[in-house]
């Protein structure tokens, strides 16, 4: 069950994440594009991953690393997506890939991954998220996504996380 908080900000739960992965899947099937490898951008791309892997049945995965924010929790400051691990590249050397990620905002970070995968695969990338961000989007975004809320999304895993934050916040002493 969804979760809403004040300042926008939206807690997703493993069900919620189990139902628009399985939505993810759907579309991909009846996009008609079989993927050959699925790519996960680091680090809660992985987890979207390993769970449309399985739904689709593709064996073959590998972690992009790409990083747009400096800290943890809602909105923090963004910069230009920066790729720091490009292990990937010969794992998709003429295959068609899966980019999944978890959440997309403003799409610059898949734009990036995708442009560096095409590069070294067969060309054929389609990127995929758990979440679509609209909040303060103004450019329009290609790719499938499981569902769309205009709030900063913390999932199940970010969760331990998120608490952690709160607790500095009220004691800044630790």
């Amino acid at each position: 069950m969804v979760t809403r908080h004040r300042h926008s900000v939206v807690t997703l739960t493993w069900r919620d994440v189990d139902i628009f992965a399985k939505a993810v899947a759907v579309s991909v099937r009846e996009s008609g594009f079989s993927p050959e490898i699925i790519v996960g951008v680091e680090r809660g791309g992985c987890i979207a991953g390993v769970l449309l892997s399985h739904l689709l049945g593709v064996d073959a995965f590998a972690a992009l690393g790409i990083r747009t924010t400096r800290q943890e929790g809602p909105h923090p400051p963004r910069r230009r997506p920066v790729v720091y691990g490009d292990a990937c590249a010969d794992l998709v050397r003429g295959r068609r890939v899966l980019l999944a990620d978890d959440v997309v905002n403003s799409g610059r970070t898949l734009r990036l991954a995708s442009s560096r995968l095409a590069a070294d695969a067969s060309g054929e990338v389609l990127s995929v998220v758990l979440v679509r961000d609209t909040f303060g989007v103004r450019v329009p975004w290609e790719g499938i996504w499981g569902a769309t809320y205009p709030a900063w999304i913390v999932f199940p895993w970010e969760v331990p996380t998120l608490a952690r934050l709160r607790r500095c916040n009220r004691n800044p002493q630790r």
